[in-house]
């Protein structure tokens, strides 16, 4: 995919406004399969060669009810950043899986507390993927810095599929061209004529796409053996997207 595009353009701002000390939450919004993995990862490479820390994690549907789940997976890196003995507790609770005897507001302050001290040493950048299979908790603390961090060098970067009342800027993610998709298959081990099949095919879904080539053959996917006229995808995004073509 070509980098100079008006979303990198977005990112790079971003971490421009965040490394000065100004933050900034970014919402990108598509579809599954649209790419919000890519441009997550694409925000993180911006991110860390600015200089960023960078603290990943992902909702998952089956933990959903798994209160504070992804927040323990975004701290993780941070266990050794102490603030005071109160938030270094409730911190430490989080990232044990045991907030249940801890109030919301609690966390929701000691999370906020946590990455303004840890952005003094080094600006943070924050990448959720999934937000919408996210759990509660998660999304609140989140939400709570969002709408609090100002003078920080804080940059918090969520990909979902529907759009919702957050203070985080929503931006569409762009269908990908059919040539950049090409390309992205063919770095993939695809052949050319195959991964053009697949790329005319997903209609500029990267997700789609993938899920296309990772259903034909080995031979297929080489272009020893054509493709048939009906190719179906399989993987984590198959029943998404088979729903969506009923």
């Amino acid at each position: 995919m070509k980098i100079d595009d008006p979303l990198s353009d977005v990112l790079r701002s971003a971490v421009e406004r965040a490394t000065s000390g100004r933050a900034v939450a970014l919402r990108l919004s598509g579809r599954r399969g649209s790419g919000r993995s890519w441009w997550l990862a694409r925000a993180r490479t911006i991110a860390e060669t600015a200089g960023m820390t960078a603290l990943v994690g992902g909702g998952v549907a089956a933990e959903r009810d798994l209160p504070f789940g992804t927040l323990a997976t975004l701290l993780r890196p941070l266990r050794n950043v102490s603030v005071d003995a109160d938030t270094d507790r409730v911190i430490a609770d989080v990232l044990d899986h045991r907030p249940t005897d801890i109030r919301p507001i609690d966390v929701h302050l000691a999370v906020f507390r946590l990455l303004c001290r840890a952005a003094t040493d080094r600006p943070v950048c924050l990448l959720v993927d999934d937000l919408d299979d996210t759990d509660t908790d998660t999304v609140q603390a989140l939400t709570f810095t969002a709408r609090r961090a100002d003078a920080d060098a804080l940059m918090l970067v969520t990909a979902a599929d529907a759009d919702a009342t957050t203070p985080f800027t929503t931006h569409r993610i762009p269908t990908m061209a059919v040539d950049a998709l090409v390309a992205l298959l063919v770095s993939q081990g695809i052949s050319l004529t195959t991964a053009q099949r697949c790329a005319v095919s997903a209609g500029g879904s990267p997700g789609l796409a993938l899920a296309l080539a990772d259903g034909l053959s080995a031979a297929q996917r080489s272009g020893a053996e054509p493709t048939p006229d009906l190719m179906r995808p399989v993987g984590s995004l198959a029943e998404h997207w088979l729903a969506r073509l009923r």
